[in-house]
């Protein structure tokens, strides 16, 4: 799966939110949207943080964390998400380092 699927994925997850009337008035749909965007990329087992959605749209991760565990909680998904396993991040944060060939 690529970002493409995982995006078609998250609004296929937001649309189905909509249509449950978990979206009311007070609720910013744009942090509802980067939830379940990394929703999707956890299923996925991609090597992103919520930190990083946070980072990208300038929003609190705080609150980004309640979005995603309210729509985690209401959509039933929170026994089925998978742990992370942080193997994934070694060479992303290899990368970041710049260790060249000492990434090995």
């Amino acid at each position: 799966m690529d970002g493409d699927t995982a995006l078609e994925a998250a609004i296929r997850v937001i649309n189905y939110a909509n249509s449950l009337n978990f979206f009311d008035k007070g609720k910013n749909i744009e942090s509802y949207a980067a939830a379940a965007y990394y929703m999707t990329l956890r299923f996925m087992k991609q090597p992103y943080l919520l930190i990083d959605f946070s980072d990208k749209m300038n929003v609190n991760l705080f609150k980004l964390a309640r979005c995603f565990l309210k729509l985690l909680r209401f959509l039933g998904f929170q026994n089925q998400l998978p742990l992370i396993d942080p193997s994934i991040y070694i060479s992303r944060y290899c990368k970041m380092l710049d260790l060249g060939d000492k990434t090995r």
